[in-house]
């Protein structure tokens, strides 16, 4: 397992410049696994000034730069030692949250499709109520749960149910998450093998789903 420390350039809108806003660049930590040749990421939540303009920022940057390598620094003897997560016989200990999180931020640069998995996270949050579960503890009950809530609740952003089609987008994402990470082998079973899926709603539809238009807006159309 490799460790590298990387940035994620921040974005500005133009009414945040207007209000003297800065630019502000995320570390992230990039884990690659040299066996399986996949990637894996975890946000730091260290921010640094894009274009730091006084000694002040440029000493803050110094700092904050110090301190990711050291909590960079902290994951690699962690895996060496044979205590993290990834690769010690603790999986099962992961932080399901947080494993999610990381399969956000591998959609990052792809077309389409992060908004959705963000989504996705945000309503994973809500249900937990915020609180962190370990991998082993997604079960089926879990599951029936979380897709009885993306059915039934009042959770869109009009304050009304979401329609079939993006909760079965959304529980698709959770899926997949479990696929990789029995794939993996950081859980020994898949639960979702034995939950039903939600039933794609066929539809005569005049509109553009949010996802189709991220593909667009991608695109430069």
């Amino acid at each position: 397992m490799k460790v590298y420390l990387r940035q994620r350039k921040g974005q500005l809108s133009n009414s945040n410049k207007q209000k003297g806003r800065v630019r502000m660049n995320t570390f992230y930590l990039k884990y690659y696994n040299e066996y399986t040749k996949e990637s894996t990421y975890e946000s730091l939540k260290l921010q640094i000034y894009d274009k730091p303009k006084n000694q002040n920022e440029r000493d803050y940057n110094r700092d904050i730069m110090r301190l990711a390598e050291a909590v960079k620094s902290e994951k690699v003897l962690e895996i060496q030692n044979g205590r993290f997560g990834f690769v010690s016989s603790n999986n099962g200990k992961i932080g399901f949250l947080g494993y999610f999180e990381q399969m956000v931020m591998k959609k990052y640069d792809v077309n389409g499709t992060y908004g959705n998995w963000k989504s996705t996270l945000k309503h994973l949050k809500t249900y937990c109520n915020g609180r962190e579960l370990s991998i082993s503890k997604v079960d089926e009950q879990f599951l029936e749960g979380f897709k009885n809530y993306l059915l039934n609740e009042k959770i869109s952003d009009r304050g009304t149910k979401l329609s079939q089609n993006t909760a079965l987008s959304y529980f698709n994402k959770v899926r997949a998450t479990l696929k990789e990470a029995h794939r993996n082998k950081l859980i020994s079973d898949n639960p979702m093998n034995r939950v039903k899926t939600i039933k794609e709603e066929e539809t005569n539809r005049q509109y553009l789903t949010l996802e189709e238009i991220q593909k667009l807006n991608y695109a430069g159309i």
